[in-house]
């Protein structure tokens, strides 16, 4: 732009000699001096503009923060799916997560984010759907819409009546229907009779109640399963394959097993593994990180229902700029389907594609 401005200066210096007819040397070289000082004024006038114009855009950029509940594979797609939605509408996408996962924790992380003083919209995937309320509503009360995704607040139905109310929308499975389909898989892997075990990760996380409950709901309907027993990882995998070991000592006879998120899905399948149970105990879970791969390959797995976490990212980062836009959302419920992967699809191209974390 400057260079360009330079040029037309120049070409109107050269044109305005020739047709005024300046024969005079000095007075020539004094016009040629007086008009390079007004092009350089012109230059300098046009990059201070630039200058503002940058400075302007950068001043109205708006910053949104995602603070998701652990760090993982799949947290990391949903940041992913994130950033490229930032991208697209240029705002800036802070991301954060926990050095645990706990309530404490998180709750530190999105002070820190108030903190910022810069923050616009603010999305979290709680660990805790009473625990993060109070630092939730902290942030609506400074005027700063939120958001959930993944889990909720309360009992993430965000209308009048309920709990809490103020989240503008929440994000991710349905996952007491992802528990149900998860539940009828199962039972017809078992031919409708058996013992089951579950290995959930947590006995307060919203996401991992309702992915259990929807399971139990499906198979307490079938008079000739019997769930055997429930345990609670912590997301810690060697503590779930140490529990699945013990399990199977105690019930020989077991017949399935469901884990409702991935730190279930590989404690369990590797337990199994260990074991030498691939053909006997049949493996459902939610969740497809890369490393149900080998299981699916030696049946340590049977299915998964695998969520869609770039899609997320990409969703929340839509409806965040929406927001901020100014519009008024129809809906504060914004479900993304879930996919069933098991040992017979999960080659298919339009399947593996829902397996994240491969390298």
């Amino acid at each position: 732009m400057k260079k360009y401005i330079l040029m037309l200066v120049t070409i109107f210096i050269a044109v305005s000699m020739i047709f005024m007819g300046i024969g005079c040397k000095e007075g020539a070289a004094k016009e040629e001096v007086m008009n390079e000082e007004a092009a350089e004024e012109v230059v300098e006038e046009e990059a201070v503009e630039e200058e503002a114009v940058v400075a302007e855009e950068k001043e109205e950029r708006p910053v949104f923060a995602l603070v998701l509940g652990q760090v993982g594979d799949f947290m990391t797609q949903i940041q992913k799916g994130w950033e490229y939605i930032a991208e697209f509408y240029n705002f800036e996408a802070v991301t954060e997560y926990p050095s645990k996962f706990e309530v404490g924790a998180q709750t530190d992380i999105i002070n820190a984010v108030l903190a910022r003083g810069d923050v616009k919209y603010l999305i979290i995937q709680p660990v805790d759907p009473e625990g993060i309320i109070p630092i939730a509503q902290k942030a609506h009360d400074m005027g700063i819409p939120v958001a959930t995704t993944g889990s909720f607040l309360g009992d993430g139905i965000y209308y009048p009546g309920h709990p809490v109310t103020f989240p503008v929308t929440a994000i991710g499975s349905d996952n007491i229907d992802a528990g149900r389909q998860a539940g009828e898989v199962l039972a017809k892997g078992i031919d409708y009779k058996g013992k089951v075990y579950i290995q959930s990760w947590s006995a307060t996380s919203g996401t991992a109640i309702q992915r259990v409950a929807g399971f139990q709901e499906v198979i307490e309907g079938y008079e000739d399963i019997e769930i055997v027993s429930i345990d609670y990882n912590d997301t810690d995998i060697g503590k779930g394959s140490s529990q699945m070991m013990a399990i199977l000592q105690r019930e020989p006879d077991l017949n399935a097993a469901y884990a409702p998120n991935t730190h279930g899905v590989i404690a369990v399948s590797t337990a199994i593994v260990n074991a030498g149970l691939e053909d006997d105990i049949f493996m459902v879970g939610i969740d497809s990180p890369a490393e149900i791969i080998p299981g699916l390959e030696d049946g340590s797995v049977d299915a998964i229902l695998a969520q869609k976490p770039y899609e997320w990212g990409i969703m929340n980062g839509i409806i965040a700029n929406a927001v901020w836009s100014g519009v008024e959302l129809v809906t504060k419920r914004i479900v993304v389907s879930t996919v069933e992967i098991n040992t017979e699809n999960f080659k298919d191209p339009d399947i593996d594609r829902w397996i994240y974390g491969k390298k």
